[in-house]
């Protein structure tokens, strides 16, 4: 699914650290269980990952372990035997549903989709290949930001859902770009109700969780029990709202654990479930390196089949290296975690590459009047800006087009971000007022004079 809130902030400052070398595969992995909970146990602190992580390679596990807390109120840790949601890593799930149905005779995937959907415009330019791989042109329906950020909640029928996207003109001719839609991935999930005759939920617990073993996965995450809790960007305060599974439905409705996504990983890696044409199907990316429901790429010389995902709550990151049978889980139920650092981090250590640690940075108080002083609007840019308020005690910094965010003094007029790695410094004239601020970010400095 879509990311609820972008960013501009990109993590940086950080400490080298070097990885220890042993031989455990053909492909020589590095890093051992001690190295790997380190590393984890860094980002936490530094607060850029909480929630559970499984790592293993040739059917190894090497850690599965949970970080942070699963509920902030009761502080409840964070704990692999808990239920997290994982968003668009669901799309792989629903593109193995619709090989398997085509293995069957039951439909191709060269169909295009007015034969399910007669009325739908455009539907005679569109296969089913097209929305797998995100080449239909439809309209990305979570772009909506009234559905996304105020009805997602509500349940919604198949006719609904649709209505959000199927009247609106194509972004593009089918098949000649890719363009992240979540809108085809539901109506691939309508498909499967279609040629089955069965719940797309049922079929997918039919055919794909019970043969596997992944007894604690399922859909309709408001009835799920030992579930954690998930948290907006903005900090543990604000439990995020639970997004409709009709909402989220084949496109990122799954809720799973770390061991039951390690099932997953090793039916892809010996080939079950489907045939091996259908997993070669699955693994050849077509426009942007997305193949069904997969990306393929490059990550230190590995080849690497992955997916992310978030939703209200939860981000998610799964890695498969084909070559090492090699595994990396990451589910977060803090929606501020930079799971894109954490698992290159990982990545690097477990083939034996130098990697960086965040610095660890530690909040200082400081009196309401010193950061009142700090309040003002600062131009980076002619068309960029960041306006600092002071209230309550706190400091918050909202860049231009995005929300307020609470940047925490490190020192006087040193202040940073929890929810990514990045700073901002305060810079004073001789009588000490504030003159402009200067923000660190992903190894640059963009300095913006106080102009209110």
């Amino acid at each position: 699914m879509k990311k609820i809130i972008t960013l501009l902030f990109i993590a940086f400052f950080a400490v080298s650290c070097k990885p220890k070398a042993q031989v455990k595969s053909a492909v020589q992995i590095s890093a051992d269980t001690k190295e790997l909970d380190s590393i984890l146990a860094h980002f936490s602190k530094a607060d850029l990952f909480q929630g559970v992580v499984l790592v293993a390679t040739d059917d190894k596990v090497l850690l599965n372990k949970g970080y942070g807390w699963a509920d902030a109120a009761t502080q409840k840790p964070n704990d692999p035997s808990l239920l997290y949601q994982i968003g668009s890593v669901t799309k792989q799930f629903t593109a193995a549903a619709i090989l398997k149905l085509q293995e069957e005779g039951k439909l191709s995937v060269n169909d295009t989709i007015s034969k399910y959907f007669p009325k739908l415009k455009e539907g005679r330019r569109i296969t089913i290949r097209h929305m797998l791989t995100h080449t239909s042109g439809l309209f990305n329906y979570t772009n909506d930001t009234t559905f996304w950020m105020h009805e997602a909640a509500m349940p919604s029928s198949h006719e609904k859902m649709m209505s959000r996207f199927a009247d609106k003109p194509l972004d593009f001719e089918p098949g000649t770009r890719f363009s992240y839609s979540n809108s085809g991935y539901v109506l691939l999930g309508y498909i499967i109700e279609q040629v089955s005759g069965k719940p797309y939920e049922q079929y997918i617990r039919e055919n794909i969780f019970r043969p596997l073993g992944m007894n604690r996965s399922g859909f309709d995450f408001t009835k799920a029990t030992n579930r954690a809790t998930g948290y907006y960007v903005g900090g543990v305060s604000e439990p995020a709202m639970i997004v409709d599974s009709t909402g989220s439905y084949a496109a990122g409705s799954i809720y799973t654990t770390t061991s039951d996504l390690f099932k997953w990983v090793q039916a892809m890696h010996h080939k079950k479930l489907l045939k091996p044409g259908s997993w070669e199907q699955a693994f050849t990316p077509f426009k942007g390196q997305y193949g069904y429901g997969l990306i393929m790429d490059k990550m230190y010389g590995q080849k690497r089949i992955w997916h992310n995902g978030g939703i209200h709550g939860f981000v998610s990151n799964l890695e498969y290296f084909p070559e090492s049978n090699t595994t990396v889980i990451l589910i977060s139920n803090y929606m501020h975690s930079d799971l894109a650092r954490v698992s290159r981090t990982i990545d690097a250590a477990l083939f034996g590459k130098p990697y960086e640690l965040p610095k660890v940075r530690k909040e200082i108080k400081l009196a309401e009047t010193t950061l009142k002083q700090y309040e003002g609007t600062y131009a980076l840019t002619n068309d960029f800006a960041i306006t600092v308020k002071a209230e309550g005690g706190k400091l918050t910094a909202q860049a231009t087009g995005q929300g307020a965010y609470e940047i925490f003094p490190e020192k006087e007029d040193h202040f940073f971000y929890k929810v990514v790695d990045a700073q901002i410094v305060f810079e004073k004239d001789a009588t000490g007022k504030i003159l402009a601020l200067t923000l660190f970010q992903n190894g640059a400095e963009m300095r913006g004079k106080k102009v209110q």
